[in-house]
């Protein structure tokens, strides 16, 4: 082999995007390779409504203020299925922090706890680790869509901005889970137009990587760029060609 010869397009990259809401994350996911499924876990997949994406929502069944049927178990038959045979060229799991939140839900219903406890956390923890690392494991492209926080970096000592997600460790090394983290931020450009700027390298208050020479260390787009070529580089999906044709 020679690596003259990689292309792209013939690895299923694992992607890592984080950052506040409303910064342009769900958006981006228009550019990537289709079919395109989407595991749900809040409202944010609104933004991309007449998008060629397939999707679920995933929420808790409540009944009497009590929780009947988790989103976890649901979301839990879906991915066995997508582990069975996944028909998709893209999975994205959106988002992260609100699959938390229901797994926190869903071990305090198996430990029988009308108030969430502290113990209950370290249960959530080792569902959504163990949840990433089967997601991560499908045959196709795939997205974990995250918010950020401000965590202490265990190692350095001193603060950083990193992917919300449970535990000590894992914030930190999260990252390294993936081919590819980029950081989303947003701004206005001087014409009052939405500007979506994407961070694939890291800084040193935030943590994010690239291997793909296509892509700047800071990137900007607007609302009428929509993310062009962020996850195509080497080949447009479906979705970006029709928007391109005009038949968006």
């Amino acid at each position: 082999m020679n690596a003259k010869d990689i292309v792209v397009s013939d690895y299923k990259l694992k992607y890592l995007f984080y950052g506040a809401g409303g910064t342009g994350k769900t958006k981006a996911i228009r550019t990537a390779p289709t079919p395109i499924y989407t595991f749900a876990f809040d409202d944010g997949l609104l933004t991309n409504r007449g998008w060629d994406i397939e999707f679920d929502t995933f929420t808790d069944d409540v009944a009497k203020g009590k929780i009947v049927k988790s989103a976890m178990v649901k979301a839990e038959n879906k991915l066995k299925e997508l582990e069975d045979n996944c028909p998709y060229a893209t999975v994205v799991l959106d988002n992260l922090s609100s699959l938390e939140e229901f797994a926190v839900n869903y071990t305090a219903q198996l430990n029988k706890h009308t108030m969430i406890e502290w113990q209950d956390w370290g249960g959530a923890t080792n569902i959504v680790r163990d949840w990433l690392f089967r997601l991560l494991k499908l045959p196709c492209i795939k997205i974990i869509i995250a918010h950020e926080a401000m965590v202490k970096d265990e190692v350095q000592g001193d603060f950083r901005i990193m992917p919300a997600i449970c535990g000590k460790k894992l914030p930190p090394k999260l990252v390294n889970l993936f081919d590819e983290a980029y950081r989303f931020t947003a701004d206005r450009s001087t014409a009052g137009e939405s500007e979506y700027i994407i961070r694939t390298s890291a800084a040193k208050r935030f943590q994010a990587k690239t291997r793909l020479d296509e892509l700047e260390g800071s990137v900007t787009w607007t609302n009428k760029e929509l993310f062009k070529d962020l996850l195509t580089p080497a080949e447009e999906s479906a979705n970006t060609k029709e928007a391109k044709d005009g038949k968006k």
